[in-house]
């Protein structure tokens, strides 16, 4: 067996990550008998050798180093590789942000591209920089806000204006709706300055009907036209949350479905989806239509999308 061995590490070498065998020798009688294993020739080091004459620590530090001898820490780079950069070095003797740069381009010294932002306003003829929202410039951004046209022209009404306009028609008798006409923001909704309420069509029902009756009742619109500021005191009256809710789905102003402004989905995917239960997992249907398996389960069980 020993001999077999033998002529094995001699043919074939040793196993990598294995102890090299024990060499043999004859005896006076000729039998084969083991002797003492090669120490590896680096001082101090009892370790059997594993290549080269070295031991596995040693042969692995010559590969990485080109040299069986440590190497000492102040030999050691600290620094990241790259000419002018002074960071620590965190991978591959680079910085932080040069080996994440070599992960993510293949190039140490690649810029990452930035998107490029307007340098004007986003309304026709404004050279104004754009420091607002929306890529306007703070003018257009407010205009929009209150009156919801960055092209409205900035009109301002006199002290007290709009107050004394919501208490002259308080006892407004008409059907039709009272729009607001004064600043409204980009919902389309009336905004005012007092100590009412900022919410002109709140600030009429405070005024016609008296205060909420709790603080979470909400100044509802019978006509639905609240969005195209309606302050008529005859379409006004409080409701809870949850009425309110009921009232926009009976007027259809409700946003919901794919007219929801962070929908992924359309009807006729849901639809789709629906069709497919049973004929995969969630998970596979989710990946078809670019959302996850929890996403289609909720659509199965119609918890969401239920309206339709």
């Amino acid at each position: 067996m020993l001999q077999f061995a033998a002529d094995s590490a001699i043919k074939f070498g040793p196993i990598r990550g294995s102890r090299p065998a024990p060499a043999l020798t004859n005896n006076r009688n000729g039998d084969a008998t083991m002797a003492t294993a090669k120490i590896c020739s680096i001082d101090g080091c009892g370790k059997p050798v594993r290549a080269r004459g070295w031991c596995a620590n040693h042969y692995a530090l010559w590969q990485r180093n080109g040299s069986p001898a440590k190497r000492a820490k102040s030999d050691r780079p600290t620094e990241c590789a790259i000419d002018g950069c002074s960071k620590p070095m965190k991978g591959r003797g680079y910085c932080s942000a040069h080996y994440w740069r070599l992960l993510n381009h293949g190039d140490p010294l690649a810029l990452k591209p930035k998107p490029q932002k307007p340098i004007y306003c986003a309304v026709a003829g404004c050279d104004n920089p754009p420091n607002g929202k929306r890529g306007m410039c703070n003018a257009h951004y407010l205009r929009w806000y209150r009156f919801g046209d960055p092209n409205a022209p900035k009109v301002r009404a006199d002290n007290g204006a709009p107050s004394k306009w919501l208490r002259d028609h308080i006892e407004h008798a008409g059907d039709e709706c009272l729009t607001w006409p004064f600043a409204k923001g980009g919902d389309g909704r009336g905004r005012i300055q007092n100590d009412v309420s900022p919410q002109a069509h709140r600030a009429m029902c405070i005024l016609a009907h008296g205060e909420p009756p709790s603080d979470i009742h909400e100044a509802a619109h019978r006509c639905g036209k609240g969005h195209e500021a309606c302050v008529n005191p005859r379409h006004l009256y409080w409701a809870t949350p949850v009425e309110n809710a009921a009232d926009r789905w009976e007027h259809g102003t409700q946003t919901h479905g794919e007219g929801h402004a962070f929908a992924k989905l359309t009807v006729a995917q849901v639809m789709e989806i629906r069709r497919m239960e049973g004929t995969a997992s969630q998970t596979e249907i989710g990946a078809m239509f670019g959302v996850d398996g929890e996403t289609i389960g909720n659509i199965h069980r119609r918890e969401t999308w239920a309206w339709l």
